[in-house]
């Protein structure tokens, strides 16, 4: 059975489906105004998910009697960008969170634990002075593990001692890291 509306205001409880919310409250401790949807839910352009990405699909807005979204400092992309999702206020995503374009943030970005990218090559630990993983951009398979230290600079060192011959041997990462014509 389906119904069609122009409108509805629901006073109460909203529920679509059969499971039990306990974040809505139930029976006489139920929450006014609160929402159960058993999903998958769509959002925004119904076309965009083939099929169920998860419980809630959020997609960009296409609805024609809608204004076209503005969201002040869109970062990077732009004043008028109409994002698919906008959240206002404190969030907190419970979980794993992938990200399949890029990640922007307008303040900082604060960790827990490590900072990981590109599928594990490289890898940020937790304090300072520490040191960090890297693939050896020479030799596959290999790994570096370097230490950052705080200066005026940016620079890679090799230290070390002029053999007699006067001719300095560069680690095999060296050519991988340093530009030779500025060395």
């Amino acid at each position: 059975m389906s119904f069609n509306l122009d409108d509805a205001v629901v006073g109460g409880q909203l529920k679509v489906g059969s499971g039990i919310a306990p974040a809505c409250g139930e029976g006489p401790l139920k929450y006014n105004g609160s929402a159960m949807v058993e999903g998958p839910v769509v959002i925004g352009n119904p076309t965009t998910f083939p099929y169920p990405y998860g419980a809630l699909n959020v997609a960009p807005l296409t609805n024609s009697d809608a204004p076209t979204p503005i969201v002040p400092g869109a970062m990077c992309y732009g004043i008028n960008n109409p994002y698919s999702f906008s959240v206002s206020g404190p969030s907190a995503l419970m979980g794993n969170t992938d990200v399949a374009g890029n990640l922007s943030a307008m303040v900082n970005v604060q960790a827990q634990g490590n900072v990981i990218s590109n599928c594990g090559r490289h890898i940020l630990a937790l304090k300072k002075d520490l040191p960090f993983d890297m693939p050896h951009p020479n030799k596959e398979g290999w790994r570096l593990r370097h230490v950052c230290i705080e200066g005026p600079e940016i620079a890679v060192y090799c230290r070390g001692r002029v053999p007699a011959d006067g001719i300095i041997h560069l680690p095999t990462f060296w050519d991988g890291l340093v530009n030779p014509d500025d060395m």
